[in-house]
């Protein structure tokens, strides 16, 4: 049954079997629960994603229908109020996996009873993970089935390790391919405070520590460009390049975890101001009966 709490622990991940690819000397496992990447290693054998470890008990998880914490943890469509986990119910619902192969897999979820009594909308909700030659390639598809229009967002929450040892830890980084905005969105909890803040970027690098975070996750709410380059002793230097995504977030939790999230995103938290009403907040995804939307995000190795 999916959660109605704000914040849930994943389920356990037996059930409907994942995948694992093979190719190109990658080993990548993906889970069916949400479809989500669980373990990336490289062709050289470095892992890149969080453990799940007791800080934060995810690696990867995709975000849908909604991004952050709703208010009062529902939405309203039409008048009727209906219960929203934190971040949506796809992280914590088993996908179907629809086809696989050393180097590709392919997972869907599709509307039922148990979405619609938090979202009352036919939908298909299609994953692919392949990896090819340097790269890890994700993409998603949104296609409403219904008959009416669709308010949705669509997030990534990727945990990339990063080094817990204080040295090598305040030399990671982030570097934009584009020089961003001035001012940045901090987001606590999932709910965004209510005015923009100064950001924290140095030209186009974003430097990590341990302090960066106390303000909340860093989000950009028109990031500039479709590329940026994380640097750590624990990843190597990858490069992220996206499509369809308008919005970007970093966060890591203030316990100084060994993490730290790079989430292209569709769509923003709805603020604690709104009234709850589905698609109102600021930059949602609208999508016409029949129409689909495409995403893709790909991790690119830097020479191992």
């Amino acid at each position: 049954m999916v959660p109605t709490t704000p914040e849930s622990q994943p389920p356990s991940s037996s059930g409907p079997r994942g995948a694992t690819l093979t190719g190109d000397g990658w080993t990548v496992t993906v889970a069916s629960v949400g479809a989500e990447l669980v373990s990336v290693r490289t062709p050289s054998g470095r892992e890149l994603l969080w453990d799940a470890g007791p800080q934060w008990r995810r690696h990867a998880p995709i975000l849908f229908p909604c991004i952050g914490r709703s208010p009062g943890d529902s939405v309203t469509v039409d008048g009727v109020a209906y219960p929203m986990p934190q971040h949506g119910f796809a992280r914590d619902m088993a996908f179907t996996l629809t086809a696989s192969s050393d180097d590709t897999c392919e997972f869907e979820l599709v509307s039922d009873d148990r979405t619609r009594r938090h979202y009352p909308f036919d939908f298909a909700l299609l994953v692919r993970h392949r990896v090819r030659g340097s790269e890890l390639r994700s993409d998603y598809s949104i296609v409403n089935t219904g008959s009416r229009i669709m308010p949705a967002s669509l997030g990534l929450h990727t945990a990339f390790l990063w080094p817990t040892e204080p040295a090598a830890r305040e030399a990671s980084s982030v570097v934009f391919a584009e020089a961003q905005s001035d001012r940045v969105h901090r987001v606590v909890d999932g709910v965004p405070l209510p005015e923009s803040q100064p950001s924290p970027l140095s030209g186009r690098t974003l430097a990590l520590s341990d302090t960066l975070f106390d303000a909340g996750a860093v989000v950009f709410e028109r990031v500039a460009g479709t590329e940026a380059t994380y640097k750590s002793e624990a990843t190597g230097t990858l490069t992220l390049t996206w499509a369809g995504f308008e919005q970007f977030a970093v966060w890591s939790p203030p316990s100084r975890a060994g993490f730290v999230c790079l989430e292209p995103w569709a769509g923003l938290p709805a603020p604690e101001t709104s009234n709850g009403e589905l698609g109102a907040g600021p930059a949602s995804l609208v999508i016409p009966p029949g129409q689909e939307r495409v995403f893709s995000c790909t991790v690119d190795l830097d020479a191992e």
